[in-house]
């Protein structure tokens, strides 16, 4: 599955980058259209064939570290060019695209995977999480003494000087407030699937610089995916779900530094699950987590009945 996976994810990572230099393969945008029309010649901006670059970011933090991990892990020594070429091509499409989301699921995904994939010493094991923990204080307190100016940063400054402002995260703050409000009223059972933008919890507003215009729309997505259950499918599915997470997750950093099909597998589904809270959850790039959980989760359980995994 790993080279199959390795060249799917190269053919859409060239087609990405193809569309980030102006141009139009297999014409996935309408005549005389091209992907810097973004927020100018339509609303949102998409790449690939996946579309909404929020969804491609989420797809990138599962893509990414089964590459990175794989290759860490040398899992296979005749895939590691073609496992190389695809983290390479994502990775690019990742930094050129520029979705933070994807920046902060991946990049904080991997970071805290190391001392659980590396096949080291429990003491080795423990010093890195202890330099993981220090680097973490250590950037907490910068970021708390300096403001970096605007941006995901300067919000982040913010935030613990305790100045909270509902445009932080590109109004993702005002969302959360005005989803959670809302699902207060059926707390338990939900709203239904998809019901959000039925419920008119209310509108989102963004200046857009380049046009000169205030842009409005309803608000139909958390764009938090476990904010998006609770409000849709209640209380009960939202701490089912969350169990099922912990439950494997848990799992996964007892066994991740002796099998490596379970460190590729942990780490991807860790990356996608920081990316999912501030993510939309679609049909298109959510099934792509569910096989890597599935996997995961038979690979947990293999392990368990005391057979070894490749």
């Amino acid at each position: 599955m790993l080279p199959v996976c390795a060249l799917s994810v190269s053919v859409f990572s060239v087609i990405s980058i193809l569309q980030l230099g102006g141009l139009n393969p297999f014409t996935l945008y309408p005549k005389g259209y091209n992907y810097f029309g973004a927020y100018q010649d339509y609303g949102g901006a998409y790449l690939g064939t996946i579309g909404n670059v929020d969804l491609v970011a989420s797809f990138l933090c599962i893509a990414i570290p089964i590459f990175a991990v794989a290759l860490l892990r040398r899992v296979t020594q005749e895939w590691s060019v073609l496992c190389a070429i695809a983290l390479v091509a994502a990775c690019i499409v990742l930094v050129r695209m520029n979705v933070i989301a994807g920046y902060v699921g991946t990049l904080s995904g991997l970071v805290l995977s190391l001392p659980l994939i590396l096949p080291v010493s429990g003491r080795t094991r423990k010093i890195m999480c202890g330099v993981l923990i220090g680097c973490a204080l250590a950037n907490a307190v910068l970021l708390f003494a300096v403001d970096v100016g605007d941006g995901f940063l300067h919000e982040l400054h913010e935030l613990l000087h305790g100045r909270i402002e509902d445009s932080f995260g590109s109004g993702r703050i005002y969302i959360w407030k005005r989803v959670l409000s809302r699902a207060r009223n059926a707390l338990f059972l939900g709203y239904g699937p998809d019901t959000m933008l039925l419920e008119n919890i209310g509108s989102f507003s963004r200046f857009h610089e380049e046009l000169g215009i205030m842009i409005e729309a309803q608000i139909d997505t958390a764009h938090n995916e476990y904010l998006n259950i609770l409000f849709h499918q209640g209380l009960f599915a939202f701490a089912a779900y969350l169990a099922a997470l912990v439950s494997a997750i848990k799992r996964w950093i007892t066994s991740g530094s002796k099998d490596a099909a379970v460190a590729i597998l942990g780490s991807a589904a860790l990356c996608y699950c920081i990316q999912a809270c501030f993510g939309i959850s679609s049909c298109i790039t959510a099934i792509y987590f569910w096989l890597t959980l599935g996997l995961l989760e038979s690979h947990l359980q293999r392990m368990n009945q005391g057979g070894k995994t490749k």
